[in-house]
């Protein structure tokens, strides 16, 4: 948990490199469909960022 009070599942993932496999485990209700959705621009998000390839999660696919 941080400062904030919020729980915060997933953080301080800073890179993957091309090639990789990245699995996203954890039990039922804990983010992994919504942090997906994330990536992929299909959820809005209330802080922090996603950037692939430089190209900022905010700005669309």
């Amino acid at each position: 948990m941080q400062n904030d009070g919020m729980k915060h599942p997933i953080g301080d993932i800073t890179e993957f490199f091309q090639g990789e496999f990245i699995g996203i485990m954890g039990p039922v209700g804990c983010g992994k469909s919504s942090i997906l959705s994330a990536i992929l621009a299909e959820l809005s998000m209330h802080s922090g960022e996603i950037s692939i390839s430089q190209i900022d999660s905010d700005s669309g696919p």
